[in-house]
């Protein structure tokens, strides 16, 4: 069980709250028990990272907390909201509207331009293009690339192109940003890169990130470490 133990803690200032979440898979007549019961509270600009063993639950754990699947048994609370009493389509649009992903691979639209992909989740949610425009421009210079708003991904390397998906996670302002080895396709000095932009843009925007990582220089620089074993949580570092 990890759980963030302060009696005096503000509530307010609580992100998200994972209350014994359980996630198990049936595999012909046998059920595979992945996660055992986890509990985890984050706050507003924490960052957080999961690390563990291939094969522990660290991607299902990341998948639960941003409502991809839902839960064999306990639940998410995003400030007083329980998201999985929420029907799939309100599920998928308060998915879109408050939470940014950020994946291995960036998942950019290959015939779209580095300020189209950006805008998709604004205009997804509703925005008029002229606003969601002027927010991904702004985003793209705050990550570092500006001048290259109007370059398709195969135009881009593989440190821009990661780039561009952490301004396009960005675009709704969520309130937590999920990352499953944000850089563990990119060599290493375009992954350090990216972990001084994630540091930073956490730092001077608050923006609260939880990622899954093997690399244990991005997990030394966090504020808390979680580790997975055998389905349970333990904190390694931190609170």
């Amino acid at each position: 069980m990890v759980q963030r133990e302060n009696n005096l803690a503000n509530e307010d200032n609580v992100c998200l709250k994972a209350v014994e979440l359980r996630k198990s898979y049936i595999s012909g007549k046998e059920e595979l028990q992945v996660l055992k019961g986890i509990d985890l509270t984050v706050e507003v600009g924490e960052f957080i990272t999961i690390v563990g063993a291939s094969g522990v639950g660290k991607t299902t754990l990341l998948n639960l907390l941003g409502t991809l699947d839902r839960p064999t048994s306990g639940t998410v609370f995003y400030k007083d909201q329980d998201v999985f009493k929420l029907n799939d389509r309100d599920l998928a649009r308060f998915r879109n509207r408050e939470i940014g992903f950020i994946f291995q691979f960036h998942h950019l639209l290959p015939e779209f331009t580095a300020i189209e992909n950006v805008m998709m989740p604004t205009l997804i949610a509703g925005m008029n293009k002229e606003q969601s425009f002027k927010i991904a421009k702004g985003l793209l210079q705050i990550v570092g690339l500006d001048g290259r708003e109007h370059h398709k991904p195969a135009e881009l390397s593989g440190g821009e192109q990661q780039r561009v998906a952490v301004a396009r996670a960005l675009a709704n302002n969520p309130k937590v940003i999920l990352a499953d080895e944000p850089t563990g396709n990119l060599d290493r000095k375009s992954g350090e890169a990216i972990h001084d932009m994630i540091f930073r843009l956490n730092r001077e925007m608050k923006q609260t990130f939880i990622i899954v990582t093997h690399n244990e220089n991005l997990a030394q620089r966090s504020d808390r470490v979680i580790g997975l074993i055998d389905g349970k949580a333990e904190i390694l570092k931190g609170d």
